[in-house]
C-alpha cells in the first residue's frame, strides 16, 4: 500500500523495507537519502528460528526434513522475512522454488512467525536479528523457546525515502533534521529509542539497495531459466 500510494503522489516521505524501497527507486519516483541504526547497528540479519525442543538444529536439517514441516515465511515483499532467506537458505544452494520443498507454507509479520514457532504451529519460520530481539524483550517466556538454527549475511537497516521531485531546498533541510536529530538531546535519544529501539539516522543512498537488486535480478533469471 505504501508503495502504491508513493507512485500514486499520495506520499511525499516514506519509511520502507529495502525491497519496496527498491520498487520506488526502479520507478523514478523516489530516492533513499537515510537509514536507521537500532541500537547502534547499520545492519540486522534474516534468521531461521525453530521450538528449542525441535530435532532441527541447522539448515541441513531443514533441507533434508522439509518434506515433512510446515514452514512459516514472510510476505513476499520482506527482505529479511522472505527475499534474502529465500535466496541465501535455498536458491544458493540449488533449490529455486523452496515453497515447493515444503509439506505446507504459512505467512505472517516477524511476530507471528515468532509466536507460531513458540506454539509449534509452524516447524520453522523467518525472522531478522532486530525484530527478534524485540520479540525477546517484549514476549521473554515465548522468546525462551525459540532456536535460532540460520543467520544469513548482514542487511543494510530499512531506509527512508523522499520525492525526486521535492525541492532541492527542502530536501537539504529534511536531511539535516533526520541525521541530526537524537544526536546530543536526551529528549530526542528517548524519542528514537521509542520507535524499535533506534539510537539515530545515518545518511544513505539508493547504493545500500544494491545487495537486494542482485538477489531480485538472480531469483528473475532463476525464474526464466
Amino acid at each position: 500500500e505504501l508503495v502504491r500510494d508513493f507512485l500514486d503522489g499520495k506520499l511525499d516521505m516514506a519509511w520502507l523495507g529495502n525491497a519496496p524501497a527498491l520498487d520506488i527507486v526502479e520507478a523514478g519516483k523516489g530516492s533513499v537519502f537515510a537509514a536507521m541504526v537500532v541500537q547502534g547497528k547499520t545492519a540486522y540479519r534474516s534468521v531461521l528460528l525453530t521450538h528449542r525442543d525441535s530435532n532441527i538444529r541447522t539448515l541441513e536439517d531443514v533441507h533434508r526434513m522439509a518434506g515433512q514441516l510446515v514452514y512459516g515465511d514472510g510476505d513476499v515483499k520482506s527482505t529479511s522475512g522472505h527475499i534474502v532467506p529465500k535466496y541465501f537458505a535455498f536458491v544458493k544452494r540449488g533449490i529455486n522454488e523452496p515453497d515447493r520443498l515444503f509439506r505446507e507454507v504459512r505467512r505472517a509479520s516477524h511476530e507471528g512467525n515468532a509466536n507460531a514457532v513458540a506454539q509449534r504451529q509452524v516447524d520453522v519460520a523467518t525472522n531478522n536479528t532486530s525484530e527478534l530481539d524485540n520479540f525477546r524483550s517484549q514476549q521473554p517466556e515465548q522468546a525462551q523457546l525459540l532456536r535460532v538454527v540460520w543467520e544469513s549475511p548482514d542487511i543494510p537497516e530499512s531506509p527512508m525515502m523522499w520525492r525526486n521531485d521535492l525541492a532541492p531546498q527542502l530536501k537539504r533541510k529534511i536531511a539535516a533534521f533526520t541525521a541530526g536529530f537524537g544526536v546530543k538531546d536526551d529528549e530526542e535519544k528517548g524519542i528514537l529509542w521509542n520507535i524499535s529501539k533506534l539510537t539515530a539516522f545515518r545518511k544513505s543512498s539508493n547504493r545500500q539497495l544494491v545487495t537486494i537488486a542482485d538477489l531480485e535480478m538472480f531469483n528473475a533469471r532463476q525464474r526464466i531459466m
